[in-house]
């Protein structure tokens, strides 16, 4: 969803001040090369004949899909597109999340260490966010490791230097000021006062 409203295919409606202020930082620096190379992503890879990779929702890559009738639908949405996939990856949560989907129940699996998916099953993964910016609890950074020979998913966190990379962020402008802040607090609400009216 960033790559779109850098590239202008979506606006700020869903954003966060922090992330519309980085983003119009995005949009005045990206350079024709990196955009033409956006440009040709695809906004879903099947990369293995039963596995997808998506950002957001199957149909929405802007939905967070964080209940399990969300994921239910989502379910629906996969075996109607996408016939054989039964591995969808998605992201844009930035949380660990393993679903496991047997015909309308949907529940929630643990996501400490490895994971046993049955290959009758249907699991939507999210792998986590490498960036922990967005996290309160812990500045961790979060992954996993796919096996599709043995169906497996392993889930696992790193340690990093959280603060130092929200430094360069900040000296490179892509973070917000006190002041901005203000002003884009200020900015949202008189459009959200306007459009009252």
């Amino acid at each position: 969803n960033h790559d779109l409203i850098g590239l202008r295919r979506l606006g700020f409606e869903r954003c966060t001040k922090m992330a519309e202020y980085a983003l119009r930082r995005t949009r005045r620096a990206l350079g024709r090369e990196a955009s033409a190379f956006l440009q040709q992503l695809p906004n879903q890879l099947r990369i293995e004949s039963h596995v997808l990779l998506v950002h957001g929702g199957v149909r929405d890559l802007q939905q967070y899909m964080v209940t399990p009738a969300q994921v239910g639908e989502n379910a629906k949405f996969l075996l109607e597109d996408h016939p054989g996939a039964r591995v969808c990856f998605f992201g844009h949560r930035h949380e660990q999340r393993v679903y496991e989907v047997k015909g309308e129940a949907v529940r929630e699996l643990p996501t400490r260490g490895e994971v046993a998916l049955d290959k009758d099953q249907v699991y939507f993964i999210n792998p986590g966010s490498v960036d922990a910016s967005r996290k309160n609890r812990h500045k961790l950074a979060e992954y996993a490791v796919f096996d599709s020979s043995f169906g497996t998913v392993e889930f696992l966190c790193v340690r990093y230097d959280a603060a130092a990379t929200e430094a360069k962020a900040a000296a490179f402008g892509y973070r917000i000021s006190p002041l901005a802040d203000r002003l884009y607090t200020l900015k949202r609400r008189s459009a959200s006062l306007l459009r009252g009216r």
